[in-house]
C-alpha cells in the first residue's frame, strides 16, 4: 500500500513539473506576412531571418510602409512563380539592390519565397512565390520563407487566364505570362506570432 501510495505522487510530481516546465518555455518570435490579393483571398508567408536578415527586413519595411498596396501580379507562370512586382525604377525602397543571401540548404520548391535579382544582386522588394519545384533557381536567388497557408488563394489565381508578354534586356527579348485581367494585391501585412518549438509545436 505505501509503495502505490508513493508511485502515485511521483507520477502527480511528474506532472507538475512537465507543466512547470511548458509554462516557463520562452516563446519564439515568427515573422509573417498576410499577403490580400482583391476577390481572391490571403496568403501567409513565414518570414526566414535567420536565413536571409537583408531581404526579410526590406520586404517587412516595404510592406509597413505601404508599397505593395493596390499593385498588380505582373507575372505568372503557373507551376513555375507568382510575382507581384518588376523593376520599373519608379520606388527607391522596390527598386533597390541587395547582396545576395544564398543558403544552398534551400531548394526552391512549391511554397518557397524569394527575392528577385540582377546582376548578382537580390532585389530589396521585389519577391515571388515558387509554385513548383525550380531546381533552375536553386542557388541563383535568396530565398525568404515559405507559405504556410492560403494555398487555396493560390491554387485560385494559378487557374486564371494568362496573356503573354516580353521584355527586353541586354538586347535579349524574353517572353512571360501575366494574369488577362488585373489581380490585385489589396495589402500586405507584417505579423510578429509567438511558437513554441520546444513544446512540439512546428514553426
Amino acid at each position: 500500500m505505501g509503495r502505490s501510495v508513493t508511485n502515485v505522487v511521483k507520477k502527480i510530481l511528474s506532472l507538475v513539473l512537465a507543466a512547470a516546465l511548458n509554462a516557463f518555455t520562452p516563446a519564439i518570435a515568427e515573422t509573417v506576412l498576410q499577403i490580400t490579393f482583391r476577390d481572391y483571398g490571403s496568403v501567409t508567408v513565414e518570414l526566414w531571418p535567420e536565413t536571409a536578415p537583408l531581404a526579410c527586413e526590406s520586404v517587412s519595411r516595404a510592406a509597413t510602409l505601404g508599397k505593395y498596396d493596390g499593385r498588380r501580379i505582373e507575372r505568372l507562370e503557373p507551376g513555375y512563380v507568382l510575382q507581384p512586382l518588376f523593376f520599373d525604377g519608379d520606388d527607391p525602397v522596390l527598386d533597390a539592390l541587395l547582396p545576395l543571401e544564398i543558403n544552398e540548404q534551400i531548394a526552391f520548391e512549391r511554397g518557397v519565397v524569394g527575392m528577385t535579382g540582377v546582376d548578382g544582386k537580390a532585389s530589396a522588394g521585389q519577391f515571388f512565390i515558387t509554385l513548383g519545384d525550380a531546381k533552375k533557381l536553386n542557388g541563383r536567388f535568396t530565398a525568404i520563407g515559405r507559405v504556410t497557408d492560403g494555398w487555396e488563394t493560390i491554387e485560385a489565381i494559378e487557374k486564371t487566364q494568362v496573356a503573354e508578354g516580353q521584355l527586353e534586356e541586354d538586347g535579349e527579348v524574353y517572353q512571360y505570362h501575366y494574369p488577362a485581367s488585373d489581380i490585385i494585391v489589396e495589402n500586405v501585412a507584417v505579423r510578429v506570432t509567438e511558437s513554441f518549438e520546444a513544446n512540439g509545436y512546428d514553426r
